[in-house]
């Protein structure tokens, strides 16, 4: 497949074959979603506006899985080793919590905003930040782009702990709030790193306390990592995902599948590779000056 990859000063380049720069990141996903992108459409995770409750497979979408007996990221307690893993990150830009509960990253006056939703539990939404994830974070740190995201934990149930998709949300949130864009981002990239990401039918996932390790290996301060370890955000995310649920089935119609893009109310078709290349380049503003941009925070000394 021929994709954009996006430089940091957010030049798009259509000329030369997607290749991630990740290098524990490629390989047979990046492939069988790049077949999937080429027919048409990203299989997706979620609730359709025709199906019973949250959870169940959106029609024409599936949710992979693995057997009962493949092991899990966590098995045995270990936390993986993110070393031997290209973790992505932003650089130079804020990250917020806007006052619907999602999580901006990007500054404050990006010509381009979008919407993002997604649940830490869902395996599309893997496939969908390891085929666009850098390009994604670069356009940020490049200013063009700043992305509103938005968990909407709709996978709990189908998690070997039952609740994995809310607390993997809350931990990120933690980091979040913290004002470290760039653990933030890593963290973010991270959960949905394959071999990192619990699937369905493993035998575990990751509890507070491997979460808050990885979390602080990746660059968050010990408030955020206390944070993760005592659960303190699981009722605040729990509550913004509430508010996204809703937000994304009235923008849909009804639907609440993951990952789902939004500009404004008209939704971003990620089927098409072009799509992150279509919407930077429909936007004639230049790219904002760091003059006239939000301060960036030094939190972290990043």
């Amino acid at each position: 497949m021929r994709g954009q990859t996006v430089d940091a000063g957010g030049t798009i380049d259509a000329g030369r074959p997607w290749r991630s720069p990740r290098s524990g990141r490629r390989r047979a996903v990046a492939a069988a979603a790049g077949a999937v992108l080429v027919a048409g459409a990203l299989a997706g995770c979620g609730s359709g506006a025709g199906d019973s409750g949250p959870g169940a497979p959106a029609s024409g979408a599936s949710v992979s899985s693995t057997s009962a007996d493949s092991p899990s990221p966590t098995a045995g307690g270990a936390t993986p080793d993110l070393s031997r893993m290209g973790i992505a990150s932003v650089v130079g830009v804020p990250v917020s919590v806007d006052a619907d509960g999602a999580i901006r990253l990007g500054i404050a006056n990006a010509p381009v905003v979008l919407d993002v939703y997604e649940d830490y539990f869902c395996e599309a939404c893997g496939q969908f930040t390891d085929l666009y994830g850098d390009s994604v974070y670069s356009a940020i740190t490049g200013r063009r782009l700043a992305v509103r995201y938005h968990s909407i934990t709709i996978l709990d149930g189908k998690s070997p702990s039952g609740d994995y998709s809310t607390r993997a949300a809350a931990a990120a949130r933690c980091v979040a709030q913290s004002g470290d864009a760039v653990a933030y981002s890593k963290f973010r990239d991270a959960l949905f790193t394959k071999g990192v990401q619990p699937h369905e039918g493993a035998k575990s996932d990751f509890d507070d306390a491997q979460l808050a390790r990885m979390a602080q290996r990746l660059g968050a301060d010990g408030s955020a990592v206390s944070c993760i370890a005592d659960g303190s955000l699981v009722d605040a995310e729990t509550t913004a995902a509430s508010t996204a649920r809703t937000s994304l089935a009235a923008l849909s119609g009804g639907s609440t599948v993951t990952p789902s893009v939004y500009q404004g109310t008209s939704e971003v078709k990620i089927s098409r590779s072009e799509w992150l290349a279509d919407a930077l380049n429909a936007q004639a503003t230049s790219v904002p000056s760091p003059a006239a941009s939000s301060p960036v925070p030094t939190t972290g000394g990043r």
